[in-house]
């Protein structure tokens, strides 16, 4: 950024990851939240520095209220390593990595390790993008526009052809042919494969949305929040600064019929069937505090001025994991146990879930088929908050927590 000339102008995104990269683990680690330090032990993990992977990992163990200071992180030269350390050494706990190396991992030791998340559920949380110096953009714009309905040609060639197109990605990259077909997807990276590839309409959604829980610059601000606590950079760049919406703006007519192909379909039925203490297959929960007045749920920002700013960061976490399913859950603290009957205080706590959903589902427009309420009244106290005559586990169980479910495990 010291150099106007050489300050990169973000031009378009190529895709979303969407199963390429992942985290396994061994063990009784099934979600992320099971990477919390066990017996005062932190949990060893192997991964490439700096690296999607570990942008990857930064990310959930945030969203789950894990310190990554608590993780005992071992550096691989790349993602491949890091899946042959994983192997050789039994005392780690898991590895992040690429296909095909997390799924032939958990396909030939189905005993002992899982897949915990891919990008497959957290679908648009790794986005690909290219980008051009400044003066370059400045001084050519014909030739970027000309390189942006290049690439979009190339994503729709690849549909037509995906076997053609492995048999180039294969030969380019010297790589067994098998793999790339995996990798590109039958439908040429659409629903399968690694990778979703982006139309202009998901273009336009992604860098010209404000109301998209994940757009440019949510990602944006999300990895430079990461890697500035990691020092790897020292200071954050705002989005409108390297981010070119012009050049997609400017062809809107030219792709008008085009549609999004990125959106999943929930099932009505999917989220009846999940319960959130089977836990099965969940990938993590986020508990997030939100204060409402005594014996009522409507959401009041007067009352608790951080309210905006908690359903904005449980929409981007929606946002994030687009194909999976999102159970809310309300809970309260068992103070009036006792003295209040327990389907009141059920239904206060499912009231209040409701009104978290709704006001994310007005805000973001998401599929209702998404989410699922919860109400537990005083039932599901935190571990270590079950002691009723104590203001502060009063306190932490008046909670709202948001569970992750994959679309694909439901």
């Amino acid at each position: 950024m010291k150099d106007s000339r050489t300050v990169p102008v973000v031009c378009q995104q190529i895709d979303f990851s969407a199963g390429g990269d992942g985290i396994v683990a061994r063990g009784e680690i099934r979600s992320i939240n099971d990477l919390r330090m066990f017996n005062g032990k932190r949990r060893k993990v192997v991964l490439a520095q700096n690296s999607p992977s570990h942008y990857l990992i930064m990310s959930m163990l945030i969203d789950a209220g894990i310190d990554p200071n608590d993780i005992d992180f071992k550096w691989a030269a790349d993602a491949p390593s890091a899946a042959k350390i994983f192997l050789q050494d039994k005392s780690f706990d898991a590895f992040v990595g690429w296909s095909p190396d997390i799924y032939n991992i958990t396909d030939n030791l189905k005993d002992t390790t899982r897949l915990v998340v891919t990008t497959g559920t957290a679908n648009h949380l790794i986005a690909d993008v290219w980008a051009v110096r400044n003066d370059f953009y400045r001084d050519h714009p014909e030739i970027v526009s000309g390189l942006v309905q290049g690439i979009f040609e190339g994503v729709d060639t690849v549909r037509k052809d995906p076997k053609n197109a492995a048999r180039a990605l294969a030969a380019a990259f010297k790589l067994p042919q098998e793999d790339c077909e995996k990798m590109i997807g039958k439908d040429g990276g659409i629903v399968e494969g690694d990778a979703h590839l982006t139309n202009y309409r998901e273009n336009a959604k992604f860098f010209l949305d404000p109301f998209n829980p994940a757009n440019f610059e949510v990602v944006w601000n999300s990895s430079s929040t990461i890697y500035k606590s990691l020092q790897t950079i020292s200071s954050t760049v705002p989005a409108a600064t390297v981010k070119a919406q012009k050049v997609l703006a400017a062809m809107a007519d030219r792709y008008k019929d085009v549609r999004d192909l990125s959106q999943p379909t929930f099932r009505p039925d999917a989220l009846s069937k999940l319960t959130p203490e089977a836990g099965s297959g969940q990938v993590l929960t986020k508990a997030v505090m939100i204060s409402f007045e005594p014996n009522k749920s409507v959401l009041n920002a007067e009352y608790d001025n951080t309210i905006p700013a908690t359903l904005e960061e449980i929409g981007k976490l929606a946002g994030k994991f687009g194909n999976a399913y999102i159970i809310i859950e309300g809970n309260t603290d068992g103070s009036k146990k006792g003295i209040v009957p327990p389907d009141l205080v059920r239904q206060l706590s499912y009231d209040r879930a409701d009104s978290v959903r709704k006001s994310i589902m007005d805000k973001y427009k998401f599929d209702p088929n998404k989410f699922k309420v919860v109400g537990n009244g005083w039932d599901n106290p935190l571990p270590n908050c079950t002691d009723n005559s104590n203001p502060e586990h009063n306190k932490k169980n008046r909670r709202v927590e948001v569970k992750v479910f994959p679309l694909e495990g439901s």
